[in-house]
């Protein structure tokens, strides 16, 4: 536990209301910040590759175009690594906020 502080600190703290640049900033810049972006391609990287990641991304794309068909199999399997990364991406950003950012 923290001292008492002086009358004169206590009175002079005040709540400060970060804009989006001043947000920005701090992530940049914070090593906190960074660990837990980290972590998060950590968590992607504990069930699919780089490798893997590219797969997904010619097969979001190849959904696009009518001309080529996508699996069924593929479609399962982009939809469990989509629900894998935005898993990590969601604790990142809960990580983030407990800290104000």
């Amino acid at each position: 536990m923290l001292p008492t502080q002086p009358s004169e600190i206590k009175a002079s703290v005040k709540t400060v209301v970060l804009t989006a640049s001043e947000v920005a900033a701090i992530k940049r810049v914070s090593p906190h910040v960074k660990l837990i972006n980290n972590r998060v391609v950590e968590k992607i990287r504990s069930e699919y590759s780089a490798e893997d990641e590219l797969k997904f991304a010619r097969l979001s794309i190849s959904a696009l175009d009518p001309a080529i068909t996508v699996s069924a199999a593929d479609k399962q399997a982009f939809a469990a690594y989509q629900a894998a990364v935005e898993s990590a991406r969601t604790w990142g950003r809960v990580e983030k906020a407990k800290m104000g950012l």
